[in-house]
């Protein structure tokens, strides 16, 4: 049966260091670690792959050798080179490739890299599938309930088919009750930070705020205002409400466009608006009339510089526990 090795004489001559100890530079071959480190696949004598350690890490190579601080080629007609990397500590695989014939550890290109932590239980595992089926990515270990987390770099996104983003590329909330009342002094209804770097470009903040008001003192007015920074992008002024016992619905509509980092187009109002006698299509006199007032305006706000702060805000003529503004549910989210 033929042999699957051959025995190159002409290696490892030098330095073909495999693994670490005083006779690693022996050129005569006289140790059978010295023999074996010449065994390459069969009919490639001066390529193939080798186990390489250096200090507590073991690298699989192919068509390379060390000699103390390089890797090289042992063929330097054949560029492309890659190896594994296996390093204590951590269970860790590196998939890497070079183009030149002699490269220092600083000048390898990562393919690929698998990294944990010192006690992991759970892990993603690659599946694959039969035909007129998908693969599938799947969290597994022993926590009953595993989320899967894509961590883009900077602000890059996590993008699907067609190259668009998946999801928002930033969320904010209100649940608890924010309530303005018995003062005159302009007050937050919900207050925001927008992070550096998220109204980019292109993108699109949303803003829905749901809540109600209590008008029940007589000649009371309120103002509500959204602001980004330090720009009032929408301002109902000072305006009279139906005076009533009774809370009515109320809530603020918010979209901002990004047409740069520091350049934004505001659409959005409130609903209802104050409320009044106005004339209908009919010509009809309408009481007790259910307006939206809306607003559009721009600002120049630069998120690009640092992080923005998003405000709704409401403000009373006067105090009085009767004279009340509330929101009772908040959602932002940033589009990409």
């Amino acid at each position: 049966m033929t042999s699957p090795f051959t025995w190159d004489v002409a290696k490892p001559a030098g330095a073909d260091a495999i693994n670490a100890g005083d006779d690693q530079l022996r050129t005569d071959k006289t140790t059978v670690r010295d023999v074996l480190r010449t065994l390459v696949p069969y009919g490639t004598p001066t390529t193939g792959w080798r186990d390489i350690q250096i200090n507590n890490d073991h690298y699989l190579v192919q068509n390379a050798k060390f000699d103390g601080t390089n890797f090289s080629h042992d063929d330097t007609t054949l560029d492309a080179t890659g190896f594994l990397m296996l390093s204590t500590g951590e269970v860790r695989a590196i998939f890497r490739k070079a183009a030149a014939s002699t490269w220092l550890p600083a000048a390898w290109l990562v393919s690929g890299e698998f990294s944990s932590i010192a006690v992991a239980v759970n892990w993603l595992q690659l599946k694959a599938a039969a035909t007129a089926t998908q693969p599938e990515l799947r969290a597994v270990g022993s926590d009953a309930n595993i989320d899967v987390v894509l961590t883009p770099k900077g602000t890059g996104l996590v993008k699907g088919v067609g190259g668009y983003a998946l999801g928002p590329v930033f969320s904010g909330a209100q649940t608890s009750t924010q309530d303005v009342t018995n003062t005159a002094t302009e007050t937050d209804l919900y207050s925001v930070s927008i992070p550096q770097n998220t109204l980019l470009a292109g993108r699109r903040l949303t803003l829905l705020l749901g809540g109600d008001v209590l008008q029940n003192a007589t000649g009371f007015t309120l103002q509500i205002k959204v602001k980004l920074g330090t720009t009032t992008l929408y301002d109902s002024g000072l305006v009279g409400w139906n005076s009533s016992a009774s809370r009515q619905a109320f809530g603020v509509i918010a979209d901002i466009f990004a047409i740069a980092a520091n350049s934004q187009l505001f659409m959005g109002g409130q609903k209802p608006g104050p409320w009044g006698t106005a004339t209908n299509l009919f010509g009809a006199t309408v009481t007790n009339l259910e307006p939206e007032y809306f607003g559009v305006s721009t600002s120049t706000e630069d998120n690009g510089a640092g992080a923005k702060t998003l405000s709704v805000t409401a403000k009373w003529s006067g105090a009085s526990v009767a004279a009340s503004c509330r929101a009772l549910g908040v959602k932002v989210q940033v589009w990409p």
